[in-house]
């Protein structure tokens, strides 16, 4: 089991939340053992959402590139503010604009 290493003051691990929940459905590392548990409850009923994640995913990276070969302008036209939270998502347009 992955677990997060370093947990900030003030996190319940008890309790799962959505992102802990997609990144273990994305097979990342910072989840909690109530967030593993919460997501098999969720692929248990509905197996096909571990794809839904990834596409989903494949899509905040397509849309981070498109937005990097746009240049900045683009980005404030769209405003795709919610596609900044994932570091991966991002990594195109942070390179060439940071």
């Amino acid at each position: 089991m992955n677990e997060a290493s370093d947990i900030p003051a003030g996190v319940d691990t008890g309790r799962p939340t959505p992102a802990r929940i997609y990144d273990y459905m994305l097979q990342g590392s910072n989840y909690f053992a109530a967030d593993r548990m919460a997501a098999e409850q969720i692929l248990a009923a509905a197996p096909e959402i571990r794809d839904a994640a990834w596409s989903n995913r494949g899509f905040h990276q397509r849309a981070a590139n498109w937005m990097a070969e746009h240049g900045r302008a683009a980005v404030h036209r769209y405003r795709f503010p919610h596609l900044m939270a994932n570091t991966c998502a991002h990594t195109q347009y942070c390179r060439q604009y940071t």
